[in-house]
């Protein structure tokens, strides 16, 4: 598999409207807890375009190599996370 660049990398999340709103369905470690892979229900088939089918799953594999540290935020307000049932999820 070719390296990717970070030109390559900007370009990948702005074809995927940066993976916002898609679900995170696993995630593990691999290579001796040095590669990070993320499997994603991704939502968008272009930049701000959402695939028409949005009870099917689309997976996408994110591989990150050599991390060091992984950091992730859900940014759910406290309201949200005590009432999730009051969430219109689409």
């Amino acid at each position: 598999m070719a390296q990717m660049g970070l030109s390559d990398y900007n370009r990948l999340l702005e074809e995927h409207n940066n993976f916002q709103e898609c679900q995170l369905l696993d995630y593990w470690s691999e290579n001796l807890c040095r590669d990070f892979v993320m499997l994603v229900d991704n939502i968008w088939q272009g930049p701000g375009k959402m695939v028409s089918e949005l009870d099917e799953v689309h997976p996408f594999l994110l591989r990150f190599n050599s991390c060091q540290r992984i950091y992730i935020n859900n940014a759910f307000s406290d309201y949200i996370l005590q009432h999730p049932e009051e969430v219109q999820w689409g």
